[in-house]
């Protein structure tokens, strides 16, 4: 898919080319986290998941506690990325601005948002979304927190002597530090 083209006027919406900018951050150093793992997933435009079961069956989302991240596979790796965080704790990648969609197994909507599960040695594992402010489904969504609202800002590039035009996030994670993963180490 092709991201959907955008202007100096527009407001963001599903589609759009979308920079993410971000960010992770030691507690309680509050010091950037080097060589943090980034695993990112979102819907594709058409509202589905590059996700497979490993064995072909199906199985309700609340039975993968304690499992995450390991218990599916994807078929083309589409719309997921790994990244790794800078000396300075930072991080990018392009995508899109994700649509909404109906989630058959709890019959409620999803707003628009990525999925991160980060990690880093010494520290506890997070698994968290961003979303996005005035997107659609934001009012119905029941997993929406502000805390994970992440703002949007319009940017401009000339590339080839044209302008470009994407939006930028820049989220910040902090992870925990854990005596118990530093004594893997």
């Amino acid at each position: 898919h092709k991201p959907k083209p955008l202007t100096r006027t527009s407001r963001p919406e599903p589609g759009h080319l979308l920079l993410i900018r971000g960010t992770v951050y030691n507690y309680p150093s509050k010091r950037p986290l080097p060589c943090a793992t980034l695993d990112v997933w979102q819907a594709s435009p058409d509202a589905t998941y590059d996700y497979v079961e490993r064995d072909g069956v199906f199985r309700p989302y609340l039975t993968y506690i304690g499992q995450l991240n390991d218990h599916s596979t994807a078929k083309e790796y589409a719309y997921r990325t790994r990244v790794l965080t800078d000396n300075a704790g930072q991080f990018e990648y392009y995508t899109v601005i994700p649509p909404p969609y109906y989630d058959s197994e709890d019959g409620t909507w999803r707003c628009p948002h990525i999925h991160h599960f980060i990690q880093a040695d010494g520290c506890m594992s997070v698994v968290t979304q961003i979303m996005f402010p005035d997107m659609p489904k934001n009012e119905v969504d029941n997993h929406i927190r502000k805390d994970l609202i992440v703002q949007l800002t319009l940017r401009e590039e000339k590339i080839n002597n044209t302008e470009q035009f994407y939006w930028e996030a820049n989220p910040v994670f902090v992870l925990v530090e854990s005596t118990e993963a530093k004594s893997k180490l």
